[in-house]
């Protein structure tokens, strides 16, 4: 782990244990324990719109070229290399492009 300049902490549990040898091509896992905040990034594309003109007898459609981009950020609990709870903490969106 040192030659690969793997820092870990006192809640880390590492698979196959610390003084095992390995082999070539031999995974080893680490598993994190405690609370960490992980971010998710979304594309919303924006619906199309239909408009009822009691005027005309058609309905106007309206397009967005726009889409929302949404971050969620999330408080996880990770116990036993197992997810306990997860927490929505931030919610962000971000939108481009205008309606026409």
């Amino acid at each position: 782990m040192t030659a690969d300049h793997v820092a870990l902490t006192a809640a880390d549990t590492v698979e196959p244990a610390l003084n095992t040898p390995i082999a070539a091509n031999e995974t080893v896992s680490i598993i994190r324990n405690g609370i960490h905040t992980q971010s998710v990034a979304q594309t919303i594309v924006m619906p199309t719109q239909y408009i009822a003109d009691s005027n005309l007898s058609y309905v106007r459609m309206r397009r967005s070229d726009r889409s929302r981009q949404e971050v969620l950020t999330y408080q996880v609990d990770v116990q036993n290399g197992q997810v306990v709870s997860q927490t929505l903490i931030k919610q962000s969106s971000r939108f481009s492009r205008l309606l026409r």
